[in-house]
């Protein structure tokens, strides 16, 4: 028998019980998946030395992750605490005739072999060894013989290791603290592992993103993560790196730094890029800088090959989704006869209007330019969101933002006709376009905004779903009389 043991304390990765502190983060699967890769990356390590694996929780599931371990290796914990449970596991390996003890969890990020012959070695010299982690606590602790005490503070806070070392300080007893070994437990430890940095915030989320802002010196950073994408791409986060890449020059859109593919950390993956600081888009003074942001992007010179997606029959697009969005209010029991008319009536305009046209008057276009996808700063002002852009008509770009259903979402706002053609004028100082088309494009802007807020009222209909006022008022004929102005459109 060997002189010394490694302890691999972990816990059976049962789908809902595992990573629970990621729940915000990562599908039930996804938390699971990591919770296997993590122990199976950390199991590498610990099969080079004589070990024993103690576990919490259902032991078959446990074992599905190790292959060919005998049953005598795995153990089950015992104690009220994770204290109670450390001591207990180290107490009994000792009691087996062991001299040198060290206990590591199975989480860890960047354990290396090194670290625990590193550990034994200094038992030679030390009573006890740690390794710190970030979070105030250890990732590694090792020993010759039981120090009771140490186990019987209070553990998950950021003065574990400070008030184990003043115990050990007040018993004379020597120790050797080893390098920083980080466990994965939170969504900020994942991201701290891809930025490097320990300063990071929740920033803001949507339905396919979520974006925190971390810190680098002096410099503020975005840290982007993708969780679905609504294009259907296999890999959203590269779609839209590449495009930031592209866009890049027109000074207008944010800086992309890098990205970091698919993982088990991130499963869709994440991008870097600047942060820009300003204010929401105003309607009411900033037309102006918007006309200047989109000129700036639609007269891009298009690269050759590409990666983006080219628009083929737009129009038709637009039509085919919103039937699709439509129907689910159409055939739901909720259904008021009074928007279901209306819904018509639009579909009609729709068609008489044409469905098959291609695109005409290429550009690299954003497709959702809703005011909160825009930063206006004392110098500067930016498009920032792009997450679904496409190569197709820059009118389409100038519809989709003029069209009511698209500024009155998320403000008070709806554009007059003369502030409109204010916007265009403003526009066509850098950049040409058809007037005919853009007044097309607002249409089905309107067909879309509708069909989109009723299929969303139906699933408003659960009180548990996210609920938006401005849904509700979309559908009352004081609005649907406000978008019959704009389908009158010469």
């Amino acid at each position: 028998m060997s002189k010394s043991c490694l302890i691999f304390f972990t816990k059976s990765p049962e789908l809902g019980k595992c990573k629970t502190r990621l729940n915000d983060f990562l599908s039930l699967k996804k938390a699971r998946d990591l919770q296997i890769y993590l122990i199976q990356k950390n199991f590498n390590v610990v099969k080079n030395f004589e070990f024993f694996i103690y576990y919490s929780g259902d032991l078959k599931e446990l074992q599905n992750t190790f292959l060919n371990l005998n049953s005598y290796i795995f153990k089950k914990q015992f104690g009220k605490n994770i204290g109670e449970k450390m001591k207990n596991a180290l107490l009994e390996t000792l009691n087996l005739g062991y001299e040198k003890v060290i206990l590591i969890g199975s989480d860890l990020d960047n354990l290396e072999k090194v670290d625990i012959k590193n550990a034994f070695l200094n038992l030679d010299k030390f009573d006890l060894v740690f390794s710190p982690s970030k979070d105030g606590g250890y990732s590694l602790i090792g020993l010759k013989k039981m120090v009771d005490e140490i186990f019987d503070i209070k553990f998950s806070t950021e003065n574990v290791l400070i008030n184990t070392l003043k115990i050990l300080d007040s018993k004379n007893l020597s120790y050797k603290l080893g390098k920083t070994i980080n466990d994965i437990d939170t969504k900020f430890d994942i991201i701290s592992k891809f930025t490097k940095s320990d300063e990071i915030s929740f920033l803001a989320s949507g339905e396919y993103n979520s974006n925190y802002l971390f810190k680098k010196g002096k410099n503020e950073y975005i840290f982007r993560v993708n969780h679905a994408s609504q294009m259907n791409l296999d890999n959203q986060i590269i779609y839209e790196f590449k495009a930031l890449k592209i866009l890049e020059s027109s000074g207008v859109t944010p800086k992309a730094y890098e990205v970091f593919k698919k993982s088990y950390f991130l499963p869709n993956g994440a991008l870097v890029m600047e942060f820009l600081k300003g204010r929401a888009l105003d309607y009411k003074k900033d037309l102006d800088k918007v006309a200047f942001i989109l000129s700036k992007i639609h007269t891009l010179k298009i690269p050759k090959n590409c990666h983006l997606i080219v628009a083929k029959k737009p129009f038709l697009a637009i039509y085919n989704e919103c039937k699709n969005m439509s129907s689910i209010y159409l055939n739901s029991k909720f259904k008021d006869k009074k928007v279901c008319d209306f819904l018509n009536f639009i579909f009609e305009i729709c068609e008489n209007l044409g469905l098959d046209d291609e695109i005409s008057n290429k550009a690299i276009v954003n497709t959702e330019l809703n005011s909160s996808n825009f930063i206006i700063g004392k110098n500067s002002s930016y498009l920032i969101d792009w997450e679904k852009p496409l190569i197709s008509d820059k009118e389409q770009d100038l519809g989709h933002f003029l069209a009511p259903t698209t500024t009155y979402f998320k403000s008070d706002d709806i554009l007059s006709f003369d502030k409109i053609n204010s916007f265009l004028d403003e526009y066509e100082k850098n950049s040409s376009i058809n007037r005919d088309l853009v007044k097309k494009y607002i249409k089905f802007n309107c067909l879309r905004g509708i069909s989109w807020c009723a299929m969303a009222s139906v699933a408003h209909q659960n009180k548990n779903a996210p609920q938006n006022p401005k849904i509700k008022l979309f559908l009352k004929d004081s609005f649907l009389e406000k978008v019959n102005n704009f389908l009158e459109m010469r």
